[in-house]
């Protein structure tokens, strides 16, 4: 799944679907998509999805990228489990 725009994160996501968002607590660099906090993912899924989890997880970065710098371990993401249908579960 695409993860530079917003726009995307609905929009490819089908009845019960994962998605991996940069997490706006990683704080090197400057590369790659936009970061977004945990409270933006659930604006993103507020109407008409099921939020069932989001929890912090790492992100591989290519090895042939090594000028890029994030944090120790890999970039910091949240990794969200949603389901199409119902009112958001988190808060």
């Amino acid at each position: 799944m695409p993860i530079g725009h917003d726009s995307l994160i609905r929009g490819s996501a089908s009845a019960a679907s994962s998605v991996l968002r940069p997490s706006d607590n990683e704080e090197l660099g400057t590369q790659g998509p936009r970061r977004a906090s945990k409270k933006e993912l659930h604006a993103a899924f507020a109407e008409g999805w099921s939020v069932e989890s989001i929890e912090p997880t790492r992100a591989e970065v290519r090895p042939d990228l090594k000028d890029l710098t994030f944090s120790d371990g890999g970039p910091k993401a949240w990794f969200a489990v949603v389901r199409r249908g119902g009112d958001t579960a988190l808060g």
